[in-house]
């Protein structure tokens, strides 16, 4: 079938062609032609391989479609096309593929591989977004030609905006910024895979990892980064080892080890930098395959948890006094430095650290322990490194730092312990310590300082987490908060901002308690510097849910934060992120008094425009406002809405589900409570439980266990719980915000995917 024909035998599978179809389309001299200009404009751009927009109704509401075989222009039209009608689409906009099951999609898929863009709008919004539609493509007609060619973004811009996607848990943005990275040969094959597998990892998909022909790859690389080798051992152990594990069936656990450990390759090489318990877990199955008793009991020293311990103590027990411990095969000759030295080339790392911890300080000692924190990025090896560098005399310390062989490591260290203050003239990697440093000094020109934001974006994480660099970095942004700055810079500022946000709501310390006062004035440049659009309005939230997690008594300073960077214009584009910061501070104990201004503005504001948001959406405004006592007059202006929107239970995802398990996993239950006060009268068969645990109890994993599905708020749930839980877990839903339409739009998606 030629391309042409594949196109008419799409249109005819789209839209009833020669039957009965709202735009009356017909198939004339092997030509689509249809009597509505609009459309026939669209059908013209289709066969020319255009950008096209094609409507067809489903449930009640108007699907539009974003189509075009070439993927640069897809993507650089899809953004115009949304700024064009998005008032009066009813939900943001989402990225699909084509399911070749059906003949329409097969179709969809030959002629539009790398996918497309889907919007929803109401029938009675038809009209207007055909009207901008017709504007859009007459302003796309008189784009200059080169200017289509001229699609490609730098590769920071979209690393970038990765980090941020992913921050923001927009999967599908984030899925296809890289998708496009991966087209335009933006970085090398080996950044993008991992570029791929931190994707996998913030989704918790842990299946993707584990069987991506990625996995053996990265496994045999002769050096891996640490938040790599995380990802790799967490997938190994959530597919492979947990399921058994929890169910305390440690023989057959360890079968499962063995017979799949051929597949870890080097990741195993060092537990230096790996505190999790899951990682100690694995290290256990691994002392006990080298019948190490040894490690085993000192395995057992480093942990409180219970179920590891009981690992331990099996695999203890099972080692019989007459066995023959793991032998090592080193020169008994070897002692001290020297055996320390022959470690690390043998890459046995732990057992390297431990011989140098044993040994007198000298500078080859601290040479060495340098250069071990540097290869396992483990926080305790940086420490010993320091304080032994300490003990040396001045003398035998300038010698490190001049010596070009220990050099950069040595200033690594002392700078990961002494943060600004190491007086290191050229630093040895990037931190935004030092970018922010040289933005405020002036001592780089901007072009100089664009180009160091390139290269902390290719480092992938910029955080050192020790308390002299959290230090210095409060200073510098305190400086920067009260500075005149130049336009060129609040422009690079603005571009810095959102990078530098993301980086540490990634972090998988966050909200660490350290870092409170650098939280307190990143709030503050974002006031001052940063655009308010829905990114930078979501990723400023994330970090004020943060701050609350670890500082309840902030809420009124944050609030008023929130007031000033809410006090615009407002428009419906932002009005889900308004709805999210009123549930936050509502939960946080905010007076209604102050909340009920907020609402009531913004309500009165965008007035019968609140009509076209999504039903969730404007149920949970609803539903706020009368928790707060709104005004009335408000009120039965969104609950007349609520009744004009299309309520068929035939349609209803949850209405029609079986009896189901469901427990919500938040430190915030009331926002939780809500939520399920609207889902049960839907669906009284589902069972709905809130666990608001800190730590990992007894309760939380017969939760877990117990259920069928299990709703986790990630961005309000403690470190140790969600790490804690994660084994325990089957089927998972990750909201993206914490608040009840957060918890509730969730469930709904994942059940019309999954079930």
């Amino acid at each position: 079938m030629t391309n042409d024909a594949k196109k008419l035998d799409f249109i005819s599978q789209l839209f009833d062609v020669n039957g009965d179809n709202p735009y009356d389309i017909r198939i004339v001299d092997h030509k689509p032609f249809s009597m509505d200009e609009h459309m026939m404009m669209m059908l013209d751009r289709f066969m020319e391989d255009k950008t096209v927009v094609f409507p067809f109704p489903k449930r009640g509401m108007i699907h539009w479609l974003i189509c075009n075989k070439n993927r640069h222009q897809l993507h650089r039209d899809y953004k115009e096309i949304y700024s064009f009608i998005k008032v009066f689409c009813t939900d943001g906009i989402c990225f699909r593929h084509f399911n070749p099951e059906y003949r329409i999609g097969k179709l969809g898929k030959d002629l539009f591989t790398d996918g497309y863009f889907l919007l929803k709008s109401v029938n009675q919004e038809a009209d207007n977004i055909w009207k901008m539609l017709s504007l859009w493509m007459q302003l796309d007609e008189r784009r200059p030609a080169d200017q289509l060619e001229k699609t490609e973004r730098s590769a920071f811009a979209l690393r970038s905006e990765f980090q941020q996607y992913l921050a923001l848990e927009n999967w599908i943005e984030a899925e296809r910024t890289l998708e496009e990275i991966r087209q335009g040969y933006y970085v090398s094959d080996e950044n993008y895979i991992f570029l791929q597998i931190q994707f996998w990892t913030h989704q918790r998909k842990w299946e993707k990892i584990w069987y991506s022909k990625y996995f053996e790859l990265i496994a045999a690389m002769e050096t891996i980064p640490l938040q790599i080798r995380c990802s790799l051992l967490s997938a190994f152990y959530y597919v492979i080892l947990s399921p058994t594990e929890i169910e305390e069936r440690y023989e057959e656990a360890h079968q499962k080890f063995q017979q799949h450990r051929f597949r870890l390759g080097n990741l195993l090489y060092t537990s230096l930098g790996l505190d999790e318990e899951i990682y100690l877990r694995i290290f256990a199955h691994e002392a006990f395959l080298n019948g190490d008793r040894n490690r085993l009991e000192n395995l057992m020293q480093n942990t409180n948890d219970l179920t590891t311990k009981e690992l331990l103590q099996y695999f203890v027990s099972q080692i019989t006094i007459g066995s023959i411990e793991a032998e090592i095969k080193v020169d008994p000759e070897l002692e001290g430095e020297e055996l320390a030295l022959y470690y690390i080339k043998e890459k046995r790392y732990d057992d390297a650290y431990n011989s140098l911890k044993e040994c007198s300080p000298t500078p080859k000692v601290a040479e060495l322990l340098c250069r071990l924190a540097v290869v396992t990025e483990a926080k305790q090896v940086y420490s010993s490194a320091y304080e032994v560098y300490k003990q040396l005399s001045e003398d035998e310390q300038v010698e490190l730092e001049q010596n070009p062989d220990s050099k950069p490591q040595v200033l690594l260290v002392k700078q990961w312990k002494e943060g600004l203050k190491s007086q290191v003239e050229q630093p040895t990697n990037e931190t935004w310590n030092y970018w922010f440093q040289s933005f405020l000094s002036g001592e780089l020109s901007e072009d100089k300082l664009g180009e160091r934001l390139k290269r902390i974006d290719e480092l992938n994480s910029a955080f050192d987490w020790s308390p002299s660099m959290l230090t210095d970095l409060t200073e510098v942004l305190t400086s920067i908060a009260i500075e005149e700055l130049t336009t060129s810079k609040k422009i690079l500022l603005d571009k810095a901002l959102p990078f530098f946000v993301s980086d540490f709501l990634l972090h998988h310390q966050f909200p660490n308690p350290q870092a409170q006062d650098v939280y307190d004035y990143t709030v503050e440049l974002m006031k001052i510097h940063s655009k308010r659009n829905r990114n930078n309005t979501e990723l400023l939230l994330k970090l004020m849910e943060g701050m609350l997690l670890l500082e309840v008594t902030l809420v009124n300073n944050l609030w008023n934060s929130a007031k000033y960077w809410f006090n615009i214009n407002p428009t419906k584009a932002l009005l889900s992120q308004v709805l999210v910061a009123l549930e936050l501070f509502e939960e946080y104990g905010l007076s209604h008094d102050e909340l009920r201004a907020l609402w009531g503005h913004w309500t009165a504001s965008i007035g019968e425009g609140i009509r076209t948001i999504s039903h969730t959406d404007l149920v949970s405004w609803w539903e706020f406002g009368r928790i707060i006592s709104g005004d009335e007059y408000l009120l039965r202006m969104i609950e007349e809405a609520i009744n004009t929107m299309s309520t068929d239970e035939e349609t209803d995802v949850i209405s029609q589900q079986d009896p189901l398990i469901v427990t919500i996993f938040t430190l915030r239950p009331q926002t939780a409570k809500r939520a399920i006060e609207r889902l049960q009268p839907r669906n009284e068969k589902i069972k709905y439980r809130i666990c608001a645990d800190e730590i990992l109890t007894d309760q939380a994993k017969v939760y877990a266990k117990s259920s069928d599905i299990n709703i986790v708020v990630t961005s309000c749930l403690t470190h140790a719980l969600f790490y804690g839980i994660q084994r325990y877990l089957n089927k998972t839903v990750y909201p993206k915000s914490s608040g009840t339409s957060g918890i509730i739009k969730a469930f709904e998606d994942y059940l019309q995917n999954n079930y």
